[in-house]
């Protein structure tokens, strides 16, 4: 009776092919295993550059080993994904481009390891600093909108200069309009 399980099995593959691991899991980790993830980007979190910057510091990771980008037709992230790719190739971490239509989810980018690491958690927190600020860091700010980073955001106030007197007389426009209206 054991033989006929055996050529059943080789029939098997011959018509299904060979039997995949987790075939789910991997659909949805563009090809990889969960515990080999790192990190991960969703499509929605490539359009925010705080996440973005997020990935590009888990590079520096010593246990990342691949990067993976999943690529789709009416992908308007280009440019940040070749921001990611060569920041990848900058830290000699090789990456490879997969098919988007193939895979499940919306996971864009897997930061990947070698081996199982179990990561416990693969999502990028954003910055704390408001979108806006984090958008105009290095420039030069208004005293009220100065002010709310020395108060609320301490650790990001070296990011940002404070108008002075010269720059109001020649009228001065904050970068963060949003908080002026």
């Amino acid at each position: 009776m054991q033989p006929k399980d055996k050529l059943q099995q080789y029939i098997e593959q011959g018509i299904y092919g060979a039997p995949e691991l987790k075939k789910e899991e991997r659909k949805q980790y563009l090809g990889q295993f969960r515990e080999r993830v790192i990190k991960v980007l969703t499509q929605e979190q490539l359009q925010d550059s705080r996440y973005v910057d997020g990935m590009i510091q888990a590079l520096q990771d010593p246990r990342a080993h691949s990067l993976y980008v999943r690529t789709q037709e009416n992908n308007g992230e280009s440019q940040t994904l070749s921001l990611l790719t060569s920041e990848a190739q900058k830290s000699q971490i090789p990456f490879s481009f997969v098919d988007g239509n193939t895979y499940i989810g919306d996971i864009a980018v897997v930061l990947a390891a070698k081996d199982a690491i179990e990561e416990k958690n693969i999502y990028i927190d954003p910055s704390p600093l408001p979108l806006e600020f984090y958008q105009n860091q290095g420039k030069t700010l208004c005293k009220t909108c100065y002010q709310e980073i020395q108060k609320k955001y301490p650790e990001y106030q070296h990011a940002f200069t404070e108008a002075g007197f010269w720059k109001k007389l020649f009228g001065f426009q904050c970068p963060i309009t949003s908080r002026h209206q």
